[in-house]
């Protein structure tokens, strides 16, 4: 079986943690249940950086953006019209952005 690509990753992660925001009503809350699951993803894809990356910026991107969604009342699919001008705007980090511990 092939390891996951970044696309996949998220794919997979994003609608999971937009669920949370339904069954935990506090933003903390939600991460602290989001971050074992990310700790677990980021030990086996440890061989993928790249992946391990995304994951890191998609998780908390996710928990926060779904709590706004939540407050304001907007469903699914007006939180990602709202959201792909700011993906899309977004530049794209040099290859050695992140610091290694």
């Amino acid at each position: 079986m092939r390891a996951p690509t970044v696309r996949q990753s998220a794919h997979l992660c994003t609608p999971a943690l937009l669920v949370t925001a339904l069954a935990v009503p506090s933003t903390s809350g939600r991460t602290a249940l989001a971050l074992p699951v990310f700790v677990a993803l980021a030990h086996v894809l440890a061989d993928r950086p790249a992946v391990v990356r995304a994951l890191a910026l998609l998780f908390p991107t996710a928990v926060l953006l779904s709590a706004v969604a939540t407050l304001i009342g907007i469903c699914f699919g007006q939180w990602l019209l709202l959201v792909l001008p700011l993906v899309a705007a977004a530049p794209t980090p040099p290859p050695n952005w992140y610091c290694r511990p």
